[in-house]
Order: C-alpha cells, then structure tokens, then sequence
C-alpha cells in the first residue's frame, strides 16, 4: 500500500489587552493505492490496483477571552475544503460482472466547524468547563477505493462517501484536595452520515457466492455518550498514581436504508475501559510506569452478532536521561503475554492481538 503525504500549516497568535487570538491556515496532500494479488482457492487468479489522492485546506481563527480572573471563555471557528479526486481502479483479468478499469468521479465538499468552550475557576480548588462544537471527518482513500476479504467475509468500498458530520457538547468538573485530583466528563456526540461497514441482504459483483458481503455506507445519525473520570494522587513528590475509567454508549439511532440496525451497538467500541498507573519521575534517577488497562466487550460488526470479549493487559515503561539532550528508553507491552481477540470473522475467525513485546531505543533532541 504505497503512500504519499505532505502538509504545511502556518499559525499567529497575538494577545490584545483580555483577549488571546490565534489565527492560521494548514494543508495536506495524499497519494494512496493498494496493489493487491487475487488468489481463489489456493490459485493465483488477478491483480487489483486501486487508489486516489486528496487534499484538504484548512483556516481557522480563535479567540481566548478572560474579562476576570475567574472565567475564560473561548469562542472559534474553522472552514475546511476537501477535495478526492483521481479515484481508480483496475483488475486484471477483471472478475465477473466488473469492469476491467474503473475511474471514479470527483468529490469536493466545504465544511464549517465552530466552538465554544468556558472555564471557571469557580474556588481555588475547583474548576468547572463546558463546550460546545462541530466537526467532520472525510472518507479515506481506503474507504473509498479499496475492496478487502478476511476469508469469507467482504467489505465493498463505495466512492459516494460523504464526510461524517459530528455535534457535541461536553461539561467537567476538576476538585483537588490536597494530594489527590479527581475530574469527570460528561459528553454527547451526534454524528450525521457516520461511514460503517453494513451487513448487505444482497450480494454485489465483488463478492462472491458464499461469502458475507459488506460495503462502507452512511448511516444517517448516530449517538455517541457517556462519562469519563479519572483520579490523580500524588504521594510523594516523584510519585503518582492515576485511575480512570469511561463509560461509553455508541448506538445507531437512524439508518432508513438499513433500519435493522437502527437501536445496534457501533462495531468496535466497548462500553467500559478502565485503566491505574503507577509512575515514578526523578529526573536525577529514572522515570518508571506500570499500566493495567481493560477493555470491555464490544463487537466485531453491525449487526452485533460476533462479539469480542473483554481483556486486560499490562505494560512497562522505563527511562533514563543520559544528558540533556539524550535518553534511552526500554518498554514492555503485554507483560502477562495475554491472548485477547481483535477480530472475527462469519465463520469463526478470530484474529489476536499482539503478543508479549519488548521494545527500546535512545532519543536525540537538539
């Protein structure tokens, strides 16, 4: 899957008596395509190429306004143009019922995301915020050219994609008393046209008889809520211990193609992960953590009939400051070596996460 990116971005930022303003532009540029190798029933019979590029403009401009010490308030917008263009495919010999060269119309959408956010440092050991926001996130290059099979199960691209639209707003709070921080987060997201792989009824030319065929589609709104919390305590100067936990409920609340999913579970988010660190931080000596994650179940697909269990895993981290510019660090994932699943397939499949792993390396800075 050869890839290509470059982006730029400029930014300024200027304070004007109570008010912070920070204005700027960005960019980025994507060339991407897949160059696969068909084989059916054990025998070479294709190749498939597929891909396109993109690019994406962005300028944004914020204001952060404190008219007295206890409030901040933030007010900011940003516009984005997306353009995918060059969108192609080719299969060589083609397979039933598919062209042996495709090429797909271009696609160019403006979107417009605002925020606003307020904090309040409502006493000396409490502070209280809120926001306010939209957002868009574009369809990929995979999403929209790339045609993929795990054994007997196929997911279709679809070249009429459109941007995932998102609406949301959150409140915290964050208490300190002493040693310990608590904080904890509300939120709630609505997403317009979220991209899933659905489950179709009828099988398209890419997928054969006999296989459980998908194809990348818009769902017309989802919700995603919850809460977040996460306690802090401070021991001792070096030392710090961290909790957290989330609580996410991701339903689909309307998909008029497709109303069997409506009330389902999005594919691949779990409804509790939790999560303790224990860090040490001397930079005279070392820096040292120990995580213990979970995740809970959640499921493979759309229908919310291939579930994946739940798992935890602990990993180490240890470093060292050999000079002001140098550190070597070594880190341990999956300390326990455990098996948890990642994915699965109709027919049983199930794909594992990684394994035991130790990894480490010196970082350079100038």
């Amino acid at each position: 899957m050869p890839t290509t990116s470059v982006g730029a971005a400029l930014s300024w930022s200027r304070a004007f008596g109570a008010h912070r303003l920070l204005a700027g532009t960005d960019f980025r540029w994507i060339d991407g395509e897949t160059d696969e190798r068909v084989y059916v029933a054990g025998a070479f019979a294709r190749t498939r190429v597929a891909g396109g590029e993109q690019q994406i403009y962005g300028l944004f401009v914020q204001d952060v306004y404190r008219p007295i010490p206890m409030l901040e308030l933030v007010a900011g917008i940003r516009g984005d143009y997306w353009r995918a263009y060059d969108g192609f495919r080719r299969d060589t010999p083609p397979p039933a019922g598919i062209p042996a060269r495709q090429t797909y119309s271009d696609i160019d959408r403006i979107g417009v995301s605002p925020r606003l956010a307020a904090l309040v440092h409502a006493t000396p050991t409490t502070d209280v915020r809120a926001s306010a926001y939209q957002g868009f996130r574009v369809p990929t290059i995979n999403e929209l050219y790339r045609v993929f099979r795990v054994r007997n199960d196929v997911t279709v691209a679809n070249e009429h994609l459109k941007p995932e639209r998102l609406t949301g707003g959150e409140v915290g709070v964050e208490q300190r008393w002493g040693p310990f921080t608590g904080r904890a987060t509300a939120f709630w997201n609505e997403v317009e046209d979220l991209i899933a792989n659905v489950t179709l009824t009828t099988r398209l030319p890419d997928c054969p008889v006999g296989t459980t065929c998908r194809q990348r589609q818009n769902l017309d709104r989802a919700r995603i809520r919850g809460v977040e919390t996460e306690l802090e305590l401070r021991p001792a100067r070096d030392w710090r211990i961290i909790g957290g936990y989330i609580f996410t409920d991701a339903t689909v609340l309307s998909a008029p193609p497709q109303v069997a999913l409506e009330g389902k579970r999005l594919a691949q988010v779990p409804r509790h992960g939790a999560s303790v660190t224990v860090r040490y931080d001397n930079p005279a000596l070392f820096t040292a953590a120990a995580t213990v994650r979970f995740v809970g179940r959640q499921f493979e697909d759309d229908l919310n009939t291939l579930p994946l269990g739940s798992y935890a895993q602990v990993d180490l981290f240890l470093s060292r400051r050999l000079a002001r510019w140098a550190e070597v660090f070594v880190g341990i994932e999956n300390l326990l070596d455990t098996t948890y699943s990642t994915g699965r397939t109709s027919e049983g499949v199930v794909s594992i996460g990684m394994p035991f792993q130790v990894h480490g390396g010196v970082r350079l800075s100038l």
